[in-house]
């Protein structure tokens, strides 16, 4: 018995070292390269834009072969919770299919499944709600891929109407470039067979691919000196030590090319933060809200020395003190600088903003110039420009926004409106949290904290 014992825990002790040993970075970065090599394959195939889905398909298209990301939540696809999302109405996508007639998709997901639910019912459903009530297929049916239970099917086609509704109210009043077919969509792997006759198809064609290969679960899949993950990018704050999916991609081969060992060290000393990973496809490029006078966009805005001439006032929106060494003592008195920290100095993300939208507003309101910048995934100043125009601004015939005399009073449709047409002005789908968009509403429905 105590030999049986002993061998029992060998056993799993050698068990517990390979699971150790294959769940390394490493391995998933080698598996995530491996993958590339199969996207560039089929872009190439299908000779369509390359869209990255965020988060986890940005690890499978580097920035050079990317022409635009989307936000297909899969969490947006779960089995009920099915949701057609307002914050994530993917406008800039319709922009690319309206000028490219079609586009490719890219998201991964782990073992054991095809496609990650953000490919198989996210976005079908998107699909068959733009088609009915921004291109005008009012008749358009949902169509999900064959391993989708019918009866899961019946209960999403269920919730279309009211998805549909909420949409026209959002888009239908918008100008948007559109494409002249309805939208469809084709699902593809890494082993798919891509057949010309895609070309002909009656529709505008969305190729949604699954960067890995499939994978079963219990079983393992070696490679030449790695073990194979399949959507080795998925869940990235538990495994990629800080290193961001663009940082990845610019140093793949000081990363991989010396092998395993010091992998990790390697992958930190090029590691960056959440919010610098997004602000570098973002850059220093700044977005005009239309003929308002302010224009949006990231810290790094503020490298360009510029823009203490051009704008009447820079407002900042962070959690940070350290900002003084990028301003000029001539160009204080432009800075307004609010760091939304709580009273015990720490920030404040659950009210921060709240707090901060009279002084905002008000320099919004009167200061024909600004620039308004923000760190965290441009978020704020998103969220401060959406509180601006549902109650400082009013749109034209054509969409766009304009200055108004007076206050309005904003309610839940002006606000949609207001997040929806900034798709159509910044490329990069800037999605702010459910949390910072409650303050919005908050601050305007009841009295601050």
């Amino acid at each position: 018995m105590e030999v049986g014992c002993g061998g029992r825990t060998k056993e799993h002790e050698v068990l517990s070292a390979l699971h150790r040993w294959a769940v390394q970075p490493y391995h998933r970065l080698r598996s995530i390269e491996l993958d590339v090599r199969s996207v560039f394959e089929i872009a190439e195939a299908v000779e369509a834009p390359v869209i990255a889905n965020l988060r986890c398909g940005l690890w499978y298209v580097p920035p050079r072969y990317r022409a635009g990301v989307s936000h297909f939540k899969s969490g947006d696809g779960h089995y009920g919770q099915w949701s057609f999302s307002m914050r994530r109405l993917n406008v800039h996508l319709l922009q690319i299919l309206a000028s490219k007639w079609k586009a490719l998709v890219v998201d991964a997901t782990r073992t054991g499944k095809r496609f990650p639910d953000s490919l198989s019912k996210t976005l079908p459903i998107w699909t068959c709600v733009v088609n009915r009530a921004v291109l005008g297929f009012t008749d358009e049916p949902l169509v999900l891929p064959p391993w989708i239970p019918k009866q899961e099917q019946v209960r999403i086609e269920g919730m279309i109407p009211e998805w549909v509704r909420r949409c026209r109210s959002a888009l239908g009043q918008m100008n948007l470039p559109k494409p002249e077919k309805k939208l469809g969509i084709i699902w593809l792997r890494p082993e798919s067979t891509i057949l010309e006759s895609y070309s002909h198809v009656d529709f505008c064609p969305i190729f949604a691919l699954s960067a890995s290969r499939v994978v079963e679960e219990g079983t393992r899949a070696d490679m030449n000196g790695f073990h194979y993950i399949p959507g080795a990018g998925d869940d990235e704050e538990s495994w990629a030590l800080g290193l961001g999916a663009d940082s990845f991609h610019e140093n793949v081969q000081a990363i991989l090319g010396d092998g395993p060992d010091g992998c990790e060290q390697r992958m930190q000393s090029f590691a960056c933060s959440k919010v610098e990973n997004v602000s570098n496809s973002i850059g220093d490029r700044r977005f005009p809200l239309w003929d308002t006078g302010v224009q949006i966009g990231a810290m790094e805005c503020l490298d360009d020395p510029g823009v203490w001439k051009k704008f009447g006032k820079v407002l900042v929106l962070n959690h940070s003190d350290d900002l003084l060494a990028k301003v000029g003592s001539a160009d204080l008195d432009k800075l307004v600088h609010l760091t939304m920290m709580s009273k015990k100095g720490k920030p404040d993300r659950r009210y921060g903003l709240q707090r901060a939208l009279p002084r905002v507003l008000g320099i919004l309101q009167e200061t024909s110039s600004v620039l308004l910048v923000s760190d965290s995934d441009m978020e704020y100043s998103v969220a401060a420009s959406i509180a601006f125009l549902a109650s400082s601004c009013e749109r034209d015939a054509l969409g766009c926004y304009y200055r108004t005399e007076g206050y309005l009073v904003p309610d839940k449709e002006s606000f949609s409106l207001a997040l929806a047409s900034l798709g159509t002005e910044v490329p990069h789908p800037i999605t702010p949290s459910r949390t910072v968009l409650k303050q919005v509403h908050r601050y305007f429905m009841s009295s601050p904290p």
